[in-house]
């Protein structure tokens, strides 16, 4: 692997299980362990929890979508403004390029000053619809959850908007947008670990570990459980088991 990260990164294959391209937020690789033209400086970050996604594109079996989260950090009460999730047009049918164009995708009140610089948290997931070409790409920002439906006509960039489960509380500490979100396999479930949920400047504010029902058919999130009541969860990985039955989770005290 070309790849020097510190946390997130994304991988797609075939469907043999043949790698296509890699990525960890501010660059991409094709399968000869290459640099992808145009991929050198993108809007993610090597230190987002999950730093970028791939999406195939309905539309073009050698073409894909890979969306990007960045990283923002505070410093007292000024805020460095972060990148947000954007999403590039990756072509793979040769060695692979990215077009120069970045899409923004807005997931925050543009109108007010704190969460515009903010933008964004830092987890991605997506799931395909069993017997249709569309997918879901879902993140999450301060209290609620964000669905972008992903079809033949390209990124919906109006999300699906559920408002459910626990309030992310924005700026310090920037440890608050750490942490993953997962749909199940079978795009039933979606599982939320939040590393930190307050506003503490010694960063002991607590965490919290959530599962929520997904509709695949509209995108929406709902019937929100918290899965553990410690004072000091600091929950950071999710994952489910291949048959949906299971929920694993890293969680430190």
């Amino acid at each position: 692997s070309a790849t020097d990260t510190f946390e997130g990164t994304t991988t797609i294959s075939t469907e043999e299980g043949r790698l296509v391209f890699y990525a960890d937020g501010e660059s991409a690789h094709n399968s000869s362990h290459r640099l992808i033209s145009g991929s050198r400086f993108l809007l993610g970050s090597t230190r987002s929890t999950q730093s970028a996604i791939i999406v195939p594109d309905p539309s073009n079996p050698t073409n894909y979508f890979l969306f990007t989260t960045d990283e923002y950090e505070t410093v007292d009460t000024v805020v460095y403004t972060g990148s947000g999730l954007n999403y590039y047009q990756v072509g793979m049918a040769g060695p692979g390029s990215i077009r120069d164009e970045v899409n923004h995708l807005v997931t925050y009140n543009a109108s007010n000053r704190f969460e515009r610089a903010l933008k964004c948290s830092q987890k991605l997931t997506a799931i395909k619809d069993p017997c249709e070409e569309i997918y879901w790409l879902v993140t999450h920002f301060k209290d609620s959850f964000y669905a972008f439906k992903i079809d033949k006509n390209g990124v919906n960039q109006t999300p699906v908007v559920s408002q459910v489960g626990p309030v992310v509380e924005l700026g310090r500490p920037f440890m608050n947008f750490k942490g993953q979100i997962k749909l199940s396999p079978d795009g039933a479930k979606l599982a939320m670990a939040n590393f930190q949920n307050g506003v503490d400047k010694e960063s002991h504010a607590p965490g919290s570990l959530y599962i929520f029902d997904f509709d695949i058919l509209t995108g929406t999130v709902s019937n929100a459980q918290k899965l553990m009541d410690d004072d000091f969860v600091f929950a950071y990985g999710v994952e489910f088991s291949p048959d949906s039955k299971k929920l694993y989770a890293t969680v430190s005290s």
